[in-house]
C-alpha cells in the first residue's frame, strides 16, 4: 500500500491550481495568531490590508528569500490570540508563498504588514498574479515553482491601439 502522503500531496497540488486555471473565488477558513494588543487594529484594518495585499507583498521584496534559519513567529513573550479568517484561495496562496520564502509564519508576515499600514501605509496601485508550476512529482523528484508577478496596470485593462 502506498503512503498516505502521496494522496495528501496530490490533494494539496490540486487545491493550488495551475497556471492555466481561472482564479478561484473559493473561500478558505483558517486562523492566524495576533498579539492581543493588536486585535483591535487588526479588526479595523484587515479588509483594507487584504484589499491592498499585492502592494504589501511587493513591499516584502525588501526581505531576502532565506534557507539559513528556522521560521520566525510572532514574539513568544507576547500574549496572542487566534483569529479566524476567511480568504479567497488566491490570497491564501500569495501569503503562504511569500511567508515560506522569507521563512516567516503567515501570522508574523501579516503582523509586519499591519505595522507598515499603521505607520502610514504604501502609496500606489499594485496588482499581483500568483502562478504555481508542478514540473515533476515522482518517487524520487519533487520539482515545482511558484511565481508572483506584479504590475501597476490592472490586469483587466485592455491596451488601446492608436492608429
Amino acid at each position: 500500500m502506498r503512503p498516505t502522503w502521496r494522496l495528501l500531496a496530490a490533494t494539496y497540488l490540486n487545491s493550488r491550481g495551475t497556471m492555466n486555471q481561472a482564479p478561484s473565488t473559493e473561500t478558505i477558513h483558517t486562523s492566524i495568531s495576533m498579539p492581543k494588543n493588536c486585535l483591535g487594529q487588526w479588526a479595523t484594518h484587515e479588509k483594507k490590508l487584504i484589499a491592498q495585499l499585492d502592494r504589501y507583498l511587493l513591499w516584502c521584496r525588501k526581505g531576502t528569500p532565506r534557507r539559513d534559519r528556522a521560521r520566525i513567529y510572532n514574539h513568544e513573550g507576547e500574549m496572542k490570540e487566534k483569529v479566524s479568517v476567511y480568504w479567497e484561495l488566491a490570497v491564501y496562496n500569495k501569503l503562504h508563498s511569500v511567508a515560506f520564502n522569507l521563512r516567516l509564519s503567515v501570522s508574523h508576515l501579516l503582523y509586519l504588514m499591519l505595522i507598515k499600514l499603521l505607520s502610514g501605509g504604501l502609496a500606489g496601485e499594485v496588482f499581483g498574479k500568483y502562478q504555481y508550476f508542478s514540473k515533476s512529482w515522482t518517487d524520487s523528484v519533487f520539482e515545482f515553482s511558484e511565481r508572483l508577478t506584479f504590475t501597476t496596470h490592472p490586469p483587466w485593462r485592455k491596451c488601446e491601439i492608436s492608429s
